[in-house]
């Protein structure tokens, strides 16, 4: 059965090699970790457990939840669960792998990891909890296999292994059950000290383990085909809504608790979370917000059943869920049971931006790299560039961004992804055993980083940006086309809307009104710079025009016949990708040369989103390897590095970027 693994369909085997990488990067960044240690996080003497042991906790829980499935289908004979229930045992099995994996990193030496084995303490909860995770592994490692086996042999399982599943029933429980202990028997930690801790970790597993695994399930049978049965996932969405239900209830009677009996201990701690306690306003404010505001909405959308039911909108309301009980379950956790500690003072932790580079096994330079790469695309119906193109082929921005623009980008980003992490680590391979500095891990103190976020406002102003492509794309003719909204309306509307959300945030009409006009001031200078280097470049491309240089190439790709395609395709963007170079800008570059586009595209008689998706693309694509580029310019002078220090870097994957631009658009138009 094993020989299975390595078959399929050539996107298999590409998802396979994007598997790969991660877990190359994972191996790579966790023996850096080991060698620099755990001074690099954000952790301290008051809080000792950081990001790790929170995703733990996280995926005990997931874990857990396979459980959901076998106990209907057992105990209940459920039959229709039967062909998913699969599915779930390698889900749990993949889960305590991962749970394992973050204790295993979590250890500043890994190696300690051992004394549980060779000096077992029976009286220690932690004992207990390994002993139970590897129960629980090599269990559903057993009963996954046998029934994985004996389905595809289409025969019953054999006798025996009902034996172990009703184990595996108990044995779920366990798992989070003495996890839940692990922090209830810590009596410091007021937060913590409760018992329906125990209770509260199993009633999230049961939501979002279930829900993790309908998601699978519905991404497996849009993918392959597999059709895991409507009425099992009727009723495993009805499982986890009554969950949901339960989680939430168990929190409110959390908060009743300690605001009625007045506990401060309690209190403190809930406050802390969402507004803040004793003057220190906390990072993890807006995420636990964003939590209540996603379990309220997935909630609206579970409890009924016309909505629950319907395939459209279940997903979404499985996302919100997921996100809601991660924050709960990880962050909100573990950071609500160290602050404010025993003491009543308040030790703060936040990963530290050198604790998420390392982790994600990033130098400065690589940092920078990646960063100036983020503007390598003009995506959206927001963009200039877009909007462009969608004229040249007579098509609305949207319908242009959906059909033409997703199926190529997609495969660009995914390829500048990867190459980054082969090209950066290469780099600092390189720069390490030169002994150049600037490629090395740079440590950020406390300053430095209070610094670098002054003036940032909550984590969810991140999705006030977002605001004018989700606009654009609800009012458009692909959702809705009763309302016509153009793009200038939908900005406006946009920001009016950041200026109420602001002005909820901080009440403060005046201080509002001066963060809206700087919005204002930036696209007046953003005008007046585009305008300026548009004019420079509809120059440059007269001039080119006029000595006859772009006709004579137009004409002899239209007389190669059927290479004349390819070599047409090729003279564009050579073109577009040199004016761009030379003038430091994308949208002057293609406004400028983009009229040529349908007049080349219709002398060798091919569509001309052949020749606009790939040629606009690729002038964002040449931005990044533009050394006076105002994206590289402003992340080399944050980094404290020269332009050309970060394009040296950049134009290698940008090349493979180009390469991958024009084979997808080969493939997809």
């Amino acid at each position: 059965m094993l020989e299975l693994i390595l078959k399929g369909r050539p996107r298999f085997y590409l998802w396979l090699c994007f598997l790969g990488a991660i877990f190359g990067l994972g191996f790579i960044v966790y023996i850096f970790q080991a060698n620099i240690g755990l001074a690099i996080t954000g952790m301290s003497r008051d809080v000792s457990w950081g990001l790790y042991i929170a995703q733990f906790t996280y995926f005990v829980g997931v874990a857990a939840g396979a459980v959901m499935l076998v106990l209907p289908a057992y105990f209940h004979h459920y039959e229709k669960f039967k062909r998913i229930i699969i599915f779930g045992e390698f889900m749990a099995v993949g889960a305590v792998i991962m749970c394992m994996l973050f204790i295993v990193v979590d250890l500043g030496q890994p190696q300690r990891a051992l004394n549980v084995l060779l000096h077992p303490t029976p009286n220690s909860v932690m004992f207990w909890d390994m002993t139970v995770l590897f129960g629980y592994l090599l269990l559903n490692i057993i009963i996954g296999w046998v029934t994985l086996e004996a389905a595809r042999n289409d025969v019953k399982p054999p006798k025996w292994i009902k034996v172990l599943i009703y184990i595996s029933i108990i044995w779920a429980f366990s798992i989070h059950t003495v996890t839940g202990f692990l922090y209830a028997g810590i009596p410091g930690r007021h937060y913590w000290l409760t018992a329906i801790m125990a209770a509260r970790f199993l009633a999230s597993a049961f939501c979002s383990g279930p829900a993790i695994l309908l998601l699978l399930l519905m991404a497996v049978r849009r993918v392959t085909g597999f059709e895991p049965g409507r009425e099992a996932m009727k009723t495993l969405s009805t499982i986890i809504t009554y969950a949901m239900c339960v989680n939430v209830f168990f929190y409110l009677l959390e908060i009743f608790t300690a605001f009625y009996s007045g506990i401060p201990g309690h209190q403190h701690s809930i406050l802390y979370l969402f507004t803040g306690h004793d003057g220190h306003m906390a990072w993890i404010n807006s995420w636990m917000w964003t939590a209540v505001v996603f379990a309220v909405l997935s909630l609206l959308m579970l409890i009924p059943p016309a909505l629950r039911y319907n395939d459209k909108i279940l997903p979404w309301a499985l996302i919100l869920l997921v996100i809601a009980s991660w924050i709960d379950k990880s962050l909100g956790l573990l950071i609500g049971g160290f602050v404010p500690n025993m003491f009543e003072t308040v030790t703060e932790y936040t990963p530290t931006i050198p604790e998420i580079l390392v982790a994600l096994g990033v130098s400065r330079a690589s940092a920078a790299a990646v960063i100036g790469s983020t503007c390598c695309l003009d995506l959206g119906p927001s963009s200039s560039n877009a909007m462009r193109a969608a004229d040249l082929m007579s098509t609305d921005v949207v319908t242009y961004f959906v059909q033409s623009q997703i199926p190529v980008a997609v495969c660009v980003i995914a390829t500048v992804a990867i190459g980054h992490f082969f090209v950066q680590r290469w780099f600092d391979q390189r720069d390490a055993t030169r002994g150049v500095a600037d490629g090395a891990p740079v440590k950020a103190d406390q300053k430095d980083l209070e610094k670098a976020f002054e003036g940032a406002g909550p984590v969810h102003y991140a999705l006030l940006p977002m605001l004018p492509l989700v606009l654009l794309i609800v009012f458009s003719p692909m959702v809705y086309d009763g309302i016509k909204l153009s793009l200038q309306t939908g900005i406006l509307v946009s920001i009016l809307i950041a200026f109420f959300v602001d002005l909820i945030t901080h009440f403060d009409f005046k201080e509002c009104c001066k963060r809206t006009s700087a919005v204002f001031e930036g696209m007046g200078k953003v005008f007046t710079s585009t305008v300026a280097l548009i004019c420079c470049a509809e120059l440059f491309a007269l001039g080119m025009n006029k000595m006859g240089g772009i006709t004579t190439m137009i004409q002899a790709a239209a007389a190669m016949e059927s290479a004349g395609v390819w070599v047409m395709l090729f003279i564009m963007l050579g073109i577009m990708v040199v004016a761009t170079i030379v003038t430091g800008s994308g949208n002057a570059a293609f406004f400028a040369f983009s009229p040529l586009l349908p007049e080349a595209a219709a002398s060798v008689g091919i569509n001309t989103a052949v020749l606009v998706v790939p040629v606009q693309l690729s002038a964002g694509i040449a931005r990044t390897m533009c050394p006076i580029a105002g994206v590289i310019i402003a992340v080399a002078g944050i980094a404290g590095l020269t332009p050309f220090e970060i394009i040296r870097r950049t134009i290698p994957v940008m090349l493979l970027a180009l390469i991958v631009n024009v084979a997808a658009s080969a493939v997809f138009l």
